[in-house]
């Protein structure tokens, strides 16, 4: 649940910490 939370964000602000959780669930839109 904290990753959705962050995800809207990440997609956003792209941040080292977020990045890493993010990774596995939603990171198309970077990479």
């Amino acid at each position: 649940m904290p990753n959705l939370h962050v995800n809207p964000l990440d997609e956003k602000i792209p941040k080292p910490k977020t990045k890493t959780n993010n990774k596995p669930i939603k990171i198309p839109v970077q990479q």
